[in-house]
Order: structure tokens, then C-alpha cells, then sequence
């Protein structure tokens, strides 16, 4: 969003990423910013992260390392959630869809609305797509599993 909002990418991103980023021009800056009417978010999921570990290289990074965040997943089901408001840690475990990368964490889509709220000034958003994966009940009917609670 920060080229679209601001013409370039962040400091820390350039850092990370490096030359894989284009360099803009300043009239590319100019063209680029401010030149979306709304934004389209596709989301499907909430991932919880934590710093590599101290020392660790990066051999050759890609998309999935430029982050140098493990991110959770399959083997990483259990957490424990802090809150700041009472200082007190939870163990928390969100339920797993039927597909393998995703986990249900309603909170999320609203934290990340409101993130692109304060942080882009509030840009005009669709949710463009949203869901959860079910598993298969081989006992239900076509119209009871089409059924939403």
C-alpha cells in the first residue's frame, strides 16, 4: 500500500527485500501515488509470528523469508496470547479449517481493517473475498451442508 499511499515503499521493506524492489523515478513516485479508487482485500485467515531466531541467515530469499518472521502454521497450533490491558498470558489454540493453512481467528479482518483505517487514511474497501473451508459430513444432505449456521 505504501507506494499506492506514498509513492515508495517503506525503509524497512527496501531493507529486506533490496533489489528484488523496483526503484522509482520521481515522475513514477507521482504517477503511482494516489492512483487506486478503492482497495480489494482478499482474507482468508490470520497467521501468528515471532523474530527468527538470533543469527539466522537467509540463504536465498524469496517472498517467503523477506518478512524474517516464522510464521504459524500446521506446527504451530498452540500460543500463548498476551494482553496488554491485564498482563495476563493465554494459551490459546484457533480451530483449524478443513484446508491445512487455515485457522479460524474472526478478530483478525477486523484488526486488519482497522490497521488500514489509521495507517492509509481510511481508504475505501471492498472485502472482494472471504470463508472458511468446512470438512466434508458425508452424512448431511446437498441442502443441509449448503446450510449456514
Amino acid at each position: 500500500m505504501d507506494p499506492l499511499t506514498k509513492g515508495d515503499y517503506p525503509p524497512s521493506m527496501r531493507s529486506l527485500v533490496g533489489s528484488r524492489l523496483p526503484i522509482f523515478t520521481k515522475e513514477e513516485a507521482q504517477l503511482v501515488k494516489g492512483s487506486f479508487d478503492f482497495l480489494g482485500l482478499n482474507y482468508y485467515t490470520t497467521y501468528y509470528a515471532s523474530n527468527y531466531t538470533a543469527g539466522y541467515k537467509v540463504i536465498a530469499p524469496t517472498y517467503a523469508t523477506d518478512s524474517r518472521a516464522n510464521t504459524s502454521g500446521i506446527q504451530f497450533l498452540k500460543f500463548l496470547r498476551f494482553n496488554f490491558t491485564t498482563f495476563s498470558k493465554t494459551l490459546i489454540a484457533d480451530p483449524q479449517a478443513a484446508s491445512s493453512w487455515l485457522y479460524m481467528y474472526p478478530k483478525g479482518i477486523k484488526d486488519l481493517l482497522l490497521y488500514i483505517k489509521e495507517k492509509y487514511n481510511n481508504p475505501k474497501i471492498f472485502i472482494t473475498e472471504n470463508g472458511y473451508s468446512e470438512f466434508v459430513n458425508s452424512t448431511l444432505s446437498l441442502v443441509e451442508a449448503l446450510k449456514d449456521p
